[in-house]
């Protein structure tokens, strides 16, 4: 029995030296769009945002990164009418969504480079507008969208190391989870009511290990 315990304590001691921790600064280029029931005439195009954060990797062992990345990120899409003079449906409005998200993932390196990704993330909003493109007309319906979203996240990723950096190159899809719409809300002939977060992301990262 004492050297059961004596084996325990000393897992306990060598599990935390082989675990790893690294923190790094990461941008990414946003390609986002909407899902759901388009108000009549009406088309969801995709837009291209930016956005930044944070990462922190711990190391759980070589198989598994525990990887929690905190950013700002734009999501929203261009609303594009069915207008009687063009024969196509024209950009009109582009609707903003600004979150402070959270995504918590897990990473399954396959060797020194290659990397699979997936998991859970957790967005706040902080702002919501809508513009017209070609005309004066813009108005924020914050309070029309939820304040709260859940999204589901896979990726792939390559990371090379640079001298005493790693620099990462990953490309992320992002499927929200909820309606976008707060459905008790007055309807806004401008803004779906029933609609979902979708986004394809490529994020450029470097860290370091601590």
């Amino acid at each position: 029995m004492k050297k059961f315990y004596l084996i325990l304590i000393l897992l306990l001691f060598i599990k935390p030296l082989q675990a790893q921790f690294s923190l790094g600064i990461s941008g990414n280029l946003n390609y986002s769009g909407i899902s759901g029931n388009a108000p009549s005439n009406t088309i969801f195009n995709k837009t291209v945002n930016f956005g930044a954060g944070v990462l922190l990797d711990y190391k759980i062992n070589d198989e598994i990164i525990l990887s929690f990345q905190p950013m700002y990120v734009r999501r929203g899409a261009m609303l594009s009418y069915d207008l009687p003079s063009y024969k196509e449906p024209r950009d009109s409005l582009r609707m903003n969504l600004d979150y402070f998200s959270f995504p918590l993932l897990l990473k399954f390196p396959t060797n020194k480079t290659v990397y699979f990704s997936g998991g859970i993330e957790f967005a706040f909003l902080n702002g919501a507008n809508y513009k017209a493109v070609n005309y004066d007309l813009s108005g924020d319906i914050q309070d029309l969208i939820s304040s709260f979203d859940i999204l589901a996240d896979f990726g792939v990723g390559l990371q090379f190391e640079v001298s005493e950096y790693f620099l990462i190159f990953e490309g992320r899809f992002s499927q929200g989870l909820m309606n976008g719409y707060v459905s008790e809300k007055v309807v806004n002939p401008i803004i779906p009511v029933d609609f979902k977060n979708s986004s394809l992301q490529l994020l450029i990262s470097i860290k370091f290990d601590l």
